[in-house]
């Protein structure tokens, strides 16, 4: 079961983010999804997203399941569309160092444009404008035996991670006070580089519901008893550990505190009995100018292993409101 799927993720939008849900019965398989309302102008404003969903080779059984989608879903004159986050593979996972391969990276852009154009021309899904769920993930094998583990990385990864761990970067799981903390340098630093975050009452209502559950992990480097770099690791109902969260303060120099974090955490995942490390995101293979571009830079240093997917699709129930929507949501000027 993927993450998108699991118990944990389920509660978490109920419990935390306070957002309605609903099941439905895909491919004889039980999914849940995400109700998202908006209201505007006295009007209620309604789209549904199903995330981690494998779409059968027979076309018929597909388009059965898009009219009953449609049926279900598409109840009023203000239910817009359905999205759905397919996670059939684009190709067989493949060692993460591929990307330096162009033939393999003009490959796997043919396929993906492919696909695309099948998804639209046999079920009429629109490629969606907004990327709920990665195109691609990295996975960090822990079954292997700690000194492969290290060897499977990038020379200057290793490198890097034997500089920092005899210096006086310090290893550790976040106490209270620092779980409190840290939620104020990671906004100083979404501030800095323009990217979103949970707001404050979210991620105090989120950490208490995990510390509670006992479902995560805040790893971190600090010097002098200050955060420099950290991790926040999800444990899901599965043998797979995921990251949710992370970042460095750069006012303490470019000194590469995230790769013996990462190291170390990888690690101590493995002294807890993971198997697997899903990292939870990654730019696809060809793309050079992705949103993820950098961040998967930085993960594909640790190897592993990569999946890429066919990724968001839509399915439009009102296609004027559809193209509405679509265009104010990229200006931020609607919903």
């Amino acid at each position: 079961m993927n993450f998108f799927q699991s118990k944990l993720w389920k509660q978490i939008n109920e419990k935390v983010y306070d957002k309605t849900t609903f099941q439905h019965k895909l491919f004889n398989q039980n999914y849940f999804g995400i109700i998202k309302e908006k209201n505007k102008f006295g009007l209620s404003l309604r789209w549904y997203q199903i995330l981690w969903v494998t779409i059968p080779e027979s076309p018929e059984k597909v388009q059965n399941t898009i009219q009953t989608l449609k049926r279900d879903l598409d109840n009023s004159m203000w239910d817009i569309f359905l999205q759905l986050g397919i996670t059939n593979l684009l190709h067989p996972n493949f060692d993460t160092f591929k990307y330096k391969n162009k033939e393999f990276c003009n490959k796997m852009k043919k396929k993906r444009k492919n696909k695309e154009q099948q998804l639209k021309t046999k079920y009429n899904l629109q490629k969606s404008f907004k990327e709920n769920m990665s195109l691609a993930t990295i996975k960090i094998d822990l079954t292997q035996n700690k000194t492969d583990i290290m060897d499977s990385y990038k020379s200057s990864t290793r490198t890097s991670i034997r500089k920092w761990s005899k210096e006086w970067l310090i290893f550790q799981k976040a106490k209270n006070k620092q779980r409190d903390d840290f939620y104020d340098l990671w906004s100083k630093i979404a501030d800095a580089k323009w990217f979103s975050i949970p707001t404050q009452k979210q991620y105090f209502n989120l950490k208490n519901y995990l510390i509670k559950e006992n479902k995560w992990q805040l790893y971190l480097t600090t010097k002098n008893n200050q955060i420099v770099a950290w991790w926040v690791f999800l444990y899901p109902e599965s043998d797979e550990a995921v990251y949710l969260y992370g970042a460095t303060d750069r006012s303490f120099g470019n000194i590469w505190a995230s790769y013996m974090l990462q190291h170390k955490t990888y690690l101590d995942l493995k002294d807890k009995g993971y198997k697997k490390c899903d990292l939870f995101g990654a730019s696809p293979t060809w793309y050079k100018n992705h949103s993820l571009r950098w961040v998967t830079k930085f993960k594909r240093s640790f190897g592993g292993q990569k999946s890429e997917y066919f990724w968001n699709f839509d399915l439009i129930f009102k296609p004027k409101l559809y193209k509405t929507y679509r265009t104010r949501k990229k200006t931020k000027s609607w919903l």
